[in-house]
Order: C-alpha cells, then sequence, then structure tokens
C-alpha cells in the first residue's frame, strides 16, 4: 500500500507541496507565536512544552 502511495506522489508532485505545508505553515506559526509572546514576568508565560508542541514537531518531521 505504501509503494502504491508513493507512486502516486511521485505523478503528482503539487499534492505533495500541498500536504507538507500544512504541518510547515503549523510549525512555524507555533514558532512565531511562542517568541513574539515573552513577558518580563516569568509567571505570565505560558508553559513552553505540552503534547500539542510534541504533535507538531512529529507531523513536520513526518510529513518532510
Amino acid at each position: 500500500m505504501l509503494k502504491i502511495l508513493l507512486s502516486w506522489l511521485d505523478h503528482h508532485s503539487p499534492v505533495y507541496w500541498v500536504i507538507v505545508a500544512g504541518p510547515t505553515l503549523l510549525l512555524l506559526w507555533r514558532i512565531v507565536s511562542q517568541t513574539g509572546s515573552w513577558t518580563v514576568d516569568p509567571a505570565a508565560r505560558p508553559p513552553r512544552n505540552s503534547w500539542k508542541d510534541g504533535l507538531i514537531i512529529f507531523l513536520f518531521l513526518f510529513a518532510w
């Protein structure tokens, strides 16, 4: 089944870039939102590590 999927993606390369764009943009958005929300008060910062971060990185690596 994986061979069929990879063969199909070889013949339809624009679809691959559309699929990969989602996790890439999600990861970039998460990085920008984390760096832009820092304040002087450390208690006001959102928690740095969460399951969402791990999921976003997994999707990014899986897509590429």
